[in-house]
């Protein structure tokens, strides 16, 4: 179940990525390895979709 919930949370994060965000993540962390280049607005969709999965997630602000 757990592996299913990844794979769709890891398609999620590529459909959503965008160079832009990309380089903002790279400013925040950069020795970073893998950068999806998410904005936190789309995160949050996705956190509260899966909250109850089993993983412990948490909304960004």
């Amino acid at each position: 179940m757990q592996q299913q919930q990844l794979k769709e949370v890891e398609e999620f994060l590529k459909n959503k990525s965008n160079n832009k965000a990309k380089e903002s993540w790279r400013k925040f962390v950069p020795n970073s390895k893998k950068i999806y280049g998410v904005y936190l607005k789309e995160i949050n969709k996705i956190v509260q979709k899966y909250q109850s999965g089993g993983f412990e997630l948490r909304l960004f602000y």
